[in-house]
């Protein structure tokens, strides 16, 4: 976010002290040279010997030699103060640059977190931060002349902001909203698309009374990692798991063990309600520790994050030690139904995880040849259903489920294992949804690859969030009727981007936004969105939490 204008630094008033040294001694060498020059003159010659004239003339240039010396040296003792009272003026105004450089620091804090919409305690410090900055700056004339109008505007900002927090009934915060000027808007926190109204936010601070409100710091880029981490975190089974330790049932292997704990300990901090947000660093860490790619700072993708951080609580948490060789599938003379039983009885023998439980179904995949017509039907297990959005201007959830369940041509290139009418038949493959997962995530494709780029689609998306019925996208068996709980947003560009998420607490029912540190609380998120990216769903409502009686154990997660 852009700051206040800060003025150029410059050293042209600033003489080096060497300098001055060097004029002060090339003066007194001058003075000694002029005097020993006409001493040394005379003395050779012999002409002050009875020559008294000779000699009150050489003492007069002596005399006036030194006097010349003298002024000099005065002069360069006037120029080493001058130069002295320079270079204080200089760090001085050094000082005031510093502090003015502050004032812009804090005035940007403050446009960050109110773009937020945090009216939370970390807005309240910053604005005493900047009450402070300010009253520092007003002392000085030069600053308060040259800053006035900005100073003059953040004050009214102030005054306004204050208004803002004290009180933060519905209709006072939009009112409040309105009135505040442009410098506001940013593109990393908030969705500017005009469809985008249905996800407008409460601003009410949230209650310490309600469990897993808890914030979640920001390491450096890792709000992708937040976002998922939160939308994991209100899905109540997966809690209900952890909070209950049957995660210790089973005997994680060494690589993932330590990821599965340190999820563990952080699902127990977020659920403790003991602070307003903690700092992530050992559960980061022993993400890196898996994943090099995940261990710096820089942006990454919040599917990718989540698809890996799946894979390993799953491997951490499979009962299965020792894979088994499974026979590859033949479906010939088979019925769907069968198929699809042996292709998940198979699956299950070498995985056996509360992951597969609660979020893995199966896809039905038809391959056929349009020359021979002959087909192969196969069955695979899917966790994430990859939607892609069919335009640029609108569309609902419907529209991506229809198109991702369109058979899709291979012209040229036949994708048969064994072709019988050649390589270079043409053929097509459908992909349907056979059987949907106790919790069904959706990831809609926002970003695609266009020549040597990749580009976001930014046409929103209608999305339903209650008693929503997959049947009709279901060729298998029926699935129950389903409840949005959490939804991954991102908004901004690819290059300048940030992620948040929406969830609905398990304990109130109630939708809260999760903005890395700052929690609060927001409206369902009903309709269109363009920042909608990864979509949680949940057959097994409502969503009810009580409390385990088991202990938890607790751990040095940083606050």
């Amino acid at each position: 976010m852009a700051g206040l204008p800060t003025k150029k630094k410059t050293n042209d008033f600033e003489i080096p002290s060497k300098t001055t040294s060097r004029m002060l001694k090339n003066a007194r060498q001058v003075a000694r040279t002029v005097d020993d020059e006409h001493a040394l003159k005379y003395r050779n010659d012999g002409t002050l010997k009875g020559n008294p004239s000779r000699a009150t003339d050489l003492s007069s240039i002596s005399k006036k030699a030194k006097k010349h010396s003298g002024r000099l040296e005065e002069r360069c003792k006037e120029l080493t103060a001058i130069i002295n009272r320079t270079r204080e003026k200089m760090k001085y105004l050094k000082s005031l640059q510093k502090e003015c450089s502050d004032l812009c620091e804090a005035y940007a804090k403050v446009m960050e977190i109110v773009d937020m919409e945090g009216a939370t305690s970390s807005c309240i410090t910053t604005l005493k931060n900047l009450d402070f900055f300010i009253a520092e700056c007003l002392e000085s004339q030069e600053v308060r002349a040259k800053r006035n109008q900005s100073l003059t505007t953040m004050k009214e900002l102030k005054t306004k902001l204050q208004k803002y927090l004290a009180e933060p009934g519905e209709s006072d915060m939009d009112d409040g909203l309105e009135e505040l000027p442009d410098v506001m808007k940013s593109s990393h926190s908030k969705d500017d698309d005009p469809h985008a109204s249905a996800f407008l936010k409460k601003k009410t601070p949230i209650k310490h009374d309600v469990q897993a409100l808890t914030g979640l710091k920001n390491l450096g880029n890792s709000c992708y990692m937040n976002s998922t981490i939160q939308c994991l975190n209100n899905t109540l089974q997966l809690v209900n798991y952890f909070r209950s330790d049957s995660y210790r049932q089973t005997n994680c292997n060494r690589h993932h063990g330590q990821l599965v704990y340190e999820f563990a300990y952080l699902v127990k901090d977020l659920w403790s309600g003991e602070h307003l947000c903690i700092k992530p660093e050992l559960f980061k860490a022993a993400i890196g520790r898996c994943q090099p790619k995940f261990a710096g700072s820089k942006q990454e993708d919040c599917q990718e994050f989540l698809t890996f951080l799946m894979e390993g609580l799953h491997e951490g948490l499979n009962k299965v030690k020792v894979k088994k060789q499974i026979q590859e599938q033949t479906n010939e003379g088979l019925t769907d139904e069968m198929a699809a039983e042996i292709s998940w009885r198979d699956h299950k023998l070498n995985n056996d995880s509360i992951l597969v439980e609660l979020f893995q179904g199966q896809f039905k995949k038809t391959i056929m040849c349009r020359t021979c017509s002959k087909q192969i039907v196969d069955f695979e297990t899917f966790m994430y259903l990859f939607l892609p959005i069919p335009n640029t201007t609108y569309c609902t959830l419907q529209d991506c489920l229809m198109h991702f369940s369109a058979e899709k041509s291979v012209t040229g290139n036949c994708l048969m294992p064994a072709p019988n009418c050649g390589e270079n038949s043409d053929t097509f493959m459908k992909l349907e949804i056979w059987k949907v997962p106790q919790i069904l995530i959706i990831v809609l494709k926002r970003f695609k690859m266009e020549g040597n780029w990749w580009t976001k689609i930014d046409a929103p998306v209608d999305i339903p969030t209650r008693d929503v019925d997959f049947s009709r996208f279901v060729i298998g068996p029926r699935p129950k009727i389903y409840n949005l709980y959490a939804v991954s947003n991102h908004s901004g560009t690819l290059s300048s981007g940030h992620y948040t998420a929406c969830c609905r607490n398990p304990c109130n029912q109630k939708w809260y936004k999760f903005n890395d540190s700052i929690v609060q609380e927001a409206y369902e998120p009903i309709g269109k969105s363009s920042a909608a990216y990864v979509l949680y769903y949940t057959s097994m409502d409502k969503q009810s939490w009580t409390p385990s009686s088991s202990s938890e154990a607790k751990h040095t997660t940083k606050k």
